[in-house]
């Protein structure tokens, strides 16, 4: 035996009190567990890991710096090198053997490191993972040998080898400085590119110091998408895309299938949150071992050796509360990830899906808000459940650990908690059972209120041009209140599981100590109760596992459901052009709906480059043909032969598809791009006119779906990207209808003429349009039955008729700034990125308005919750605070016997202050789940409503309809289910805070003293932490709008994609958008982690502060284990208290959009004169007196005399029950007109009380209550959104009755309305106006009109006033065949003859037969008035000159 060696060394028994006099480990322990296993299986890890490495490629230079880890490495090796002689002379025996093989592999292993650390150095861009943490082990081994060596030092040589032996542990730690320097400036690959996460160590990631500038920048500045760190490439969508589930995963029905194979796909990702979650759990568990020591060292006598066990206490203490706070910091940081990972593989999966979705009817506004839905609230249910899938298996882990310990101190008493744990397991998962269906129905009213609330974005110009947004509020808020019923619900069965999670905490205690038979001393009653109380964290958190995974299932199946839905099925053949007709289909049927077909027995043949046009009267399937051809319908039978060279297909739907871009944007689109190109589609559509008119040329933004554009403008822009298209098919569906003549024809001649751009190319084009003067262009005519059916077919057609209009023979020359300035601003534009894209901060958003809430907010929040609610909260919390601690420091009177009682006495108040907790918590639940929800959600929807339908039409041209949308689908459900939840959290547990600080000073009243440190720290940490979340919140919200926009958009335009060939970019585009959206989202959620960590330690620093002076000045044991007890669960209280906290004044910002949202668009039709009287306008008089107006905000930074104007100085003066017609080309500001009567386009300020309705300024009278006066029939039909009935569609303020409808819809000849209310429900039907044609929604919307019109003439009537009134009609006649002009005249004629008309009108016959004026509009500018009898007939005028080119047009039609 060697010097100072004991027995015991020789025994691989862990500790002993040695004859060194202290604790230690034996050697053969040490030699053999610290030194000799890790050693060897990290030198078999470096070899694989090198040989790896070794053939990967170089993506890191710095061969200096790689040079000096080398030659640290060779020092450690050579200091090791060193020890081994000492190790041969100071052992003995086996000893001897153990610690020379020690030693030795500590050479070996110092050479390993070398040699991987230079691989590491330069094929991985983050310092090496392995290597770290090697070190750190390591180094906490040598430093318990040479622990060991000090005490076993007996002579000077010994002296020499430990002093070495501390050599060796600096130069290790030098080693691991070196390997934890980041690598980013000898990085290969733009470094500022890739987020610091990828260069940072495994310990600067896991205790997330790589945040700490972004930390500082948000607190010093506003946030924007350019300061965010970039998304790490592992959790981009590119990479999550590859995840494809197979239609096998989906189609079983099994969800279970199908989250395995999520599960499963993701791999390391979901593997690598198992060490820290077990690690975590073996802390925690350590906790009550610890304290029985710590209590029996403090009531044991003092001794000699008392100063050294305390000692080894405080350092046994501070390695349980550092344990406790890296592990946690660790499994937040790689579920974090494991999180955003999900929601990258669901949203791409998602999206691909909704790429490749069978076609529908209509816009497929329900499946866009469907995908809404599921991309956002399904999605991030989905994510937070299955992070929870670690919890499955570590939850009874630790439950079974729990009941060992307790089993330990107490006896069988411990199988009371097993009783009642299984017990509430089991009842939380048959509530979970029971509440999947409110889940369901909640997830489906959510779904119903955000598909109305995006119908009435959309349409919000026409619903307001119609009047009849009066009845949207009753119809949106009342969706609203059956979510926030089902919401309830659902509320109801979370609350009862959370409470049966209580049940362990509060009654586990009270029944076990009734059953023990055990001495109740102190170290047993607080080693119990510390037990107890981290026992009762897995025990509630399995009791909300339960919903919270039955939620996330419940999302995940809705998400299966619809990836199992039915795909586009290809039923044509595509065949390169080789020969014969471009397209040819043989026995052909097509329709919307099975068992019910637009076209049958289709056969057909149309000739490759030629145009072929299709006419037909309204609903004869013109448009399904059509789409047919492009494989858009989605039922389709027959052989379909498409030929062609290109992988797209020109299409222009009959209405346009736009996006919220610039000019040259929506033409080139996905393509490449090509100015030569560009200028001939552009001078084809003349679209250059326009552009030298716009204020930035050909980079303009066009606004959301192109709202900043006309009518014409709009189709003439989907015609030139159509045109840009390289194709050798080009299909345009009736899109010329909002065109004047004049351009009507110029554009058709440019495009289609003899020296047309169609037939200069040799371009196959299919035209389908009612107007017969353009037949002369077609070399083929196919005319379809009203029925559906080919009743001719006809080659050269109108070669007769064919004549040429003079035309450009060049293309357009560049624009009159520099072509190379044109040209470089153009290419700058179609380069934009997304961040760029979205790079914006919100509109009225001050920075200290994101950095910090503004307490308005939480007074609009209070009031709208109201009172008693709030205060029933606080006190209920106060309750629960004060019993909870009072029964803690009822143990301390009951463990000394305090009071002289007997047993039964103090259990009996135990439970009483226990059963009271549970009650006061009921309460409190209660409160909040039910009447804050429904207060809250129900005034803030109906404010949210109400300021959107009172918002200026500038709102929805400048802003996404995503963002907006944003606020009632993101926004609500924070006000709806976070809120609630982090405020009473926050008041909870701030009152819980306070009294366990003060329970915690009992035992040592010195801690206190540092409480005002402690408070200040924790202030300075919020704060910090604060102004970074918050902004950080606002940017996720905000990028979620792009990213809602362009799904909607997809499913608005799918046809136009896919037949383009878009689908690929489109797929990239969105990836582009999901990775910034996700940027914001990581970043929040991690910085959540950072909060929880920065508190964790904390919270170490307190219970280590506890330990030492307790130790130090011998303090009582029975309240140092109060304190104990206390602080067990003292640092997820003061942890949950500073995140609730933060995490209310995060959400308030939700709170803070809505109210700025209120705020900014509160009524701009505040009047001095409400009128309300029904009969108003009675006589119909309208007077225009040098009236200028602009669709430019003018109180953004335009001087009214630099505003771009769209009405210039117009006088009108119309008489009562004058028929004026406005005319002019598009663009000409027409339709301006309209929207200034209605006041949806408001005047210059100067010019407010210059636009009087029978001698009444506009200006006074109330917006709603005008739009309820004046009968407008918009350009585009507009119907209430999905689910309504055709009775609310057709009478939406419920004035007529069923004989009065029918009346209406018999008139107008609507046979396919006929069909929908012929079931039992009648008019009770709901409105499926996707099944109408774009001819008979036109008439449907005719037909509210003249039913308006009666129903007002029968009012009047009964107030003794003649019918009369006002009747604003936009281009109600274009794209309409011959049947339903006579319609239009005839309703004209008789319905309106004692109203005040004012129609805007290409149809210059129409004209010229009924209305007694015209007016004719240039850039904004009135230039001509008169009779239209007269002025056609006026040498020069405008007026002739536009009669002129329509009727020299329509020679054919005139026959």
């Amino acid at each position: 035996m060697g010097h100072n060696e004991c027995p015991h060394d020789y025994h691989l028994k862990p500790i002993f009190h040695t004859c060194r006099g202290v604790h230690d480990f034996s050697l053969k322990f040490e030699k053999i567990f610290l030194a000799i296993v890790p050693t060897s299986l990290f030198i078999l890890f470096a070899i694989a890991r090198f040989l790896y490495l070794v053939r990967k490629p170089k993506i890191v230079t710095g061969f200096t710096f790689r040079a000096v880890k080398i030659a640290a490495f060779l020092a450690l090796a050579a200091l090791q090198l060193s020890l081994v002689p000492f190790f041969a002379r100071d052992h003995h025996g086996p000893l001897r053997n153990l610690a020379l093989a020690a030693k030795i592999l500590d050479v070996i292993v110092a050479l390993c490191l070398g040699a991987l650390s230079a691989v590491e150095h330069s094929a991985s861009p983050h310092p090496s993972s392995a290597l770290n943490f090697y070190h750190v082990t390591s180094i906490l081994a040598d430093v318990l040998h040479i622990r060991t060596s000090w005490l076993m030092v007996g002579d000077p040589t010994q002296i020499i080898s430990s002093r070495v032996s501390i050599a060796t542990i600096l130069v290790k730690t030098l080693c691991f400085v070196l390997e934890n320097w980041s690598k980013s400036k000898w990085f290969q690959f733009h470094a500022h590119h890739r987020s610091p996460e990828e260069f940072s160590s495994i310990f600067s990631r896991g205790l997330f110091v790589w945040l700490n500038p972004l930390l500082c920048a948000g607190y010093r500045n506003v946030l924007k998408v350019h300061n965010l760190h970039p998304l790490d490439e592992d959790l981009s969508a590119e990479r999550a895309q590859s995840w494809t589930p197979t239609q096998s995963q989906l189609k079983d029905g099994n969800v279970y299938t199908m989250g395995w194979h999520l599960v499963r796909h993701l791999g390391i990702s979901f593997l690598l949150p198992v060490l820290p979650r077990i690690a975590q759990s073996g802390f925690y568990y350590a906790q009550p071992l610890f304290a029985r020591a710590l209590l029996e060292h403090l009531q044991a006598p003092e001794h000699h050796a008392s100063a050294v066990v305390g000692h080894g206490l405080i350092a046994a203490g501070v390695l349980l509360h550092v344990g406790v706070t890296l592990s946690h910091a660790w499994y937040g940081y790689y579920v974090t990830r494991f999180k955003t990972k999900i929601r990258s593989a669901l949203c791409t999966a998602i999206y691909r899906k909704l790429s490749d979705t069978k076609p529908v009817a209509g816009t497929g506004e329900d499946d866009g808000t469907q995908v809404v839905t599921l991309m956002s609230a399904d999605v991030e249910r989905t994510s937070e459940g299955l992070v929870l899938l670690h919890e499955l298996w570590a939850v009874p882990l630790e439950i079974a650990i729990g009941l060992w310990i307790l089993y330990r101190e107490l006896g069988v008493a411990f199988v009371a908690s097993v009783l009642i744990a299984a017990v509430c397991g089991f009842s939380s998962g048959g509530l979970a059972r029971l509440a999947r269906k409110h889940q369901r129905a909640l997830m489906s009213a959510l779904q119903t209120r955000i598909t109305l609330t995006a119908g009435v974005i959309d349409n919000i110009m026409s619903l307001h041009m119609t009047g009849i947004t009066a009845s949207l509020p009753g119809l949106v808020n009342a969706a609203r209140s059956v979510e926030l019923a089902e919401a309830i619900r659902w509320n109801l069965y979370t609350l009862l599981t959370s409470l049966l999670g209580y049940v362990p905490l509060t009654i586990t205690p009270v029944i076990t100590f009734a059953l023990t038979s055990s001495t109740l001393d102190v170290p047993t009653i607080y080693a119990s109760l510390s037990t107890m109380s981290i026992l009762c964290y897995p025990l509630i958190l399995i009791c909300q596992l339960f919903p919270t995974l039955q939620a996330s299932l419940t999302s995940l199946k809705r998400i299966q459901t619809y990836l199992a839905s039915d795909s586009r099925r290809e039923t044509r053949q595509i065949t390169p052009l080789a020969f014969g007709p471009a397209v040819s289909i043989r026995n052909g049927f097509f329709g919307w709906s099975s068992g019910k077909m637009v076209l049958a027995n289709v056969n057909v043949s149309i000739p490759a480059q030629q145009i072929t046009m299709i006419t037909g009267p309204v609903a004869s399937g013109k448009s399904t043909l059509c789409k047919a051809i492009i494989g858009e319908t989605p039922v389709a039978g027959g052989e379909a032969i498409v030929r062609s060279e290109y992988s797209g297909i020109g299409f222009c739907d009959q209405t346009p598809f736009l996006t919220n871009t610039t000019v040259a944007q929506a033409i080139v689109g996905h393509s490449h791009l090509d100015h030569d190109r560009f200028n001939e589609v552009v001078w084809a559509t003349k679209l250059d006119e326009d552009i030298k008119l716009f204020p930035k040329d050909r980079n303009t933004p066009i606004g959301p779906s192109g709202n900043m554009l006309s009518g014409g403008q709009k189709q003439r822009l989907s015609l030139a990207r159509a045109l840009y298209l390289e194709t050798d098919i080009l299909i345009v569906d009736d899109i010329f209808s909002a065109l004047d003549a004049d351009t009507d024809a110029q554009v058709f001649d440019r495009v289609f003429g003899p020296d047309g751009v169609v037939r200069r190319r040799g371009v196959t084009a299919i035209v389908c349009t009612n107007s017969p003067q353009r037949f002369r262009w077609a070399d083929n005519l196919l005319t379809l039955s009203d029925d559906g059916v080919i009743v001719s077919s006809s080659s050269d057609a109108g070669e007769d008729e064919k004549v040429r209009f003079s035309t450009a023979e060049t293309v357009l020359a560049p624009f009159p700034e520099e072509e190379e300035k044109a040209r470089s601003s153009l290419e700058v534009q179609h380069s934009i990125e997304t961040s760029q894209l979205v790079n914006t901060v919100t509109e009225g958003d001050s920075e200290s308005a994101r950095q910090q809430t503004n307490l308005s907010a939480y007074r609009l929040y209070a009031k709208c919750t109201g009172t008693w609610p709030l205060v029933l909260i606080f006190v209920a919390g106060l309750l629960f605070a004060c019993l909870q601690n009072g029964a803690t420091y009822w143990t301390t009177l009951w463990s000394q016997d305090r009071l002289q009682k007997p047993l039964q006495f103090y259990l009996i108040l135990f439970a009483l202050f226990q059963c009271s907790m549970l009650l006061s918590a009921l309460v409190e639940g209660v409160v909040y789940q039910v009447t804050v929800v429904r207060r809250a959600g129900t005034k803030f929807h109906q404010k949210a409503v109400a300021a959107l339908l009172a918002a200026p039409m500038s709102l929805f041209t400048s802003k996404e309809k995503g963002t907006i949308l944003n606020l009632f689908s993101k926004d609500m459900r924070v006000i709806n289910e976070d809120i609630p939840g982090s405020a009473t959290r926050a008041c909870h547990k701030a009152i819980q805070v306070l009294v366990m600080a003060g329970m915690i000073s009992l035992a040592t009243p010195l801690l206190a003293t540092s409480y005002p440190v402690l408070v200040l720290v924790v202030f300075l940490v919020q704060r910090v932490f604060l102004r970074t979340s918050r902004q950080m919140n606002l940017l996720d919200l905000e990028l979620r709008g792009p990213l809602n926009t362009h799904v909607l958009d997809t499913i608005n335009g799918m046809a136009t994609i896919r037949a383009f060939g878009w689908t690929p970019s489109q797929i990239q585009y969105n990836n582009r958008l999901l990775n910034t959206s996700q940027r914001a989202a990581y970043l929040l959620d991690m910085l959540q982690q950072w909060l929880f960590m920065a508190l964790k330690m904390l919270c170490s620093v307190v219970g280590i502060a506890v330990i030492a002076l307790a130790t130090q000045l011998r303090a009582n044991a029975a309240l140092t284990g109060a304190s104990l007890v206390t602080l067990t669960l003292f640092s997820l209280v003061l942890t949950g208290f500073v995140r609730s906290f933060t995490n209310l004044e995060i959400r308030m910002g939700s709170v803070n959009r809505l109210k700025a949202f209120c705020e900014d668009n509160s009524s701009p039709d505040e009047s001095t004169d409400d009128t309300a009287d029904p009969s108003w306008p009675r006589s119909g008089g309208i007077e225009f007196t040098g009236v200028s107006a602009s669709y430019a905000n003018n109180d953004r930074g335009h001087a009214e005399d630099e505003t771009p104007l769209a009405i210039n100085d117009l006088t009108l003066s119309v008489r009562p029950g004058e028929k004026l017609a406005i005319c002019g080309r598009t663009g000409s500001g027409k339709t301006s007109i309209v929207l200034l009567l209605l006041r949806l386009l408001d005047p210059l300020p100067s010019d407010a009380a210059k636009i009087l309705i029978d001698d009444t300024p506009l200006s006074q009278i109330d917006g709603s209550t005008l739009r309820r006066g004046i009968i407008a029939v918009p350009q585009d039909p507009v119907f209430l959104p999905a689910g309504t009935t055709v009775k609310q569609n057709l009478d939406p303020f419920d004035e007529a009755s069923e004989e009065e409808c029918m009346a209406v819809l018999n008139m107008m000849g609507l046979a396919r309305v006929a069909q929908i209310i012929s079931g039992p429900l009648g008019l009770a039907n709901e409105m499926r106006a996707e099944s109408l044609s774009a001819g008979e929604q036109r008439l449907f919307a005719l037909a509210r009109a003249v039913l308006r019109c009666r129903v007002r003439n029968r009012n009047l009537l009964k107030l003794g006033w003649l019918p009369g009134g006002i009747i604003l009609l936009d281009e109600i006649s274009f794209a309409s065949d011959a049947y339903t002009q006579r319609i239009i005249r005839s309703v004209i004629e008789d319905e309106f003859k004692n109203y005040t008309v004012v129609m805007v009108s290409h149809q210059l016959r129409l004209v010229d037969e009924l209305f007694t004026r015209v007016i004719v509009m240039e850039e904004g500018r009135m230039v001509e008035m008169g009779d239209p009898r007269e002025l056609k007939d006026r040498v020069g005028g405008s007026y002739a000159q536009l009669w002129n080119t329509y009727t020299g047009a329509n020679d054919e039609e005139a026959e």
